[in-house]
């Protein structure tokens, strides 16, 4: 009979995928659950739920919905940021394959302001 392999906490699994130490110290101590209800860090939520193997275009699509709640803080009438997360959210939903969906990953990640 084999045994099950025991779960990781939070913190292994951070370690394990490479988080950066602010993000292992931060899930310290915390289940899985509480740390995914706790997180303010939506870029730390998108990148553990890629590195565990959810499928690409749902957390690019992801990304995508997190990108379009920040547009509120966009400045009428400066459309990059809008047209941006347009592509995304059209390169998600392309068949294209990972360049799409890399592409559309970017696009999210301008939109929402980061770099």
């Amino acid at each position: 009979m084999i045994s099950p392999k025991p779960r990781l906490t939070v913190g292994e699994l951070l370690v394990k995928h490479g988080a950066c130490g602010e993000a292992i110290e931060w899930a310290a101590g915390k289940q899985p659950y509480e740390a995914w209800r706790t997180c303010h860090r939506s870029d730390w939520l998108l990148w553990i739920a890629a590195k565990v193997g959810v499928d690409r275009k749902l957390v690019v699509q992801a990304a995508c919905d997190c990108a379009e709640l920040a547009l509120v803080h966009v400045p009428e009438g400066d459309i990059a940021e809008h047209n941006s997360l347009t592509e995304a959210l059209l390169a998600a939903r392309d068949e294209g394959g990972l360049v799409y969906e890399r592409l559309a990953a970017e696009a999210a990640r301008e939109a929402a302001g980061g770099k």
